[in-house]
C-alpha cells in the first residue's frame, strides 16, 4: 500500500533532522535510507514548504470555470437556433 503524504512528510522532516546532522550533507543517501524522494527532499533542504504549508492549487476555481464555460455554450448555442 503506498505511503501517505503525511507520512512521507514525517519521512521528509527525520531525513531533514539526519542532514542538519551531517558535516557534508548527503542528500541522495540520506532519500534513499529513509525511502523518500530524492528530488522532494532536496527541494526542502533548500527551503521548499511541505504539501501542508503551499497554498491550494485553485483545481475547484478550474471546476467552476470549466462549469461557467459548459453553460455559456450551452446558453449561445440555444440562442443561435432560436
Amino acid at each position: 500500500m503506498p505511503k501517505t503524504n503525511k507520512v512521507i512528510e514525517i519521512e521528509i522532516e527525520k531525513a531533514i533532522d539526519s542532514l542538519s546532522n551531517q558535516s557534508k550533507p548527503n542528500i541522495a543517501k540520506t532519500a534513499r535510507e529513509f525511502a523518500v524522494s530524492e528530488s522532494r527532499l532536496r527541494r526542502r533542504w533548500k527551503g521548499g514548504k511541505s504539501l501542508f504549508q503551499r497554498q491550494p492549487n485553485g483545481r475547484s476555481l478550474l471546476l467552476y470555470r470549466r462549469g461557467l464555460y459548459v453553460i455559456i455554450l450551452i446558453t449561445l448555442t440555444r440562442s443561435e437556433h432560436q
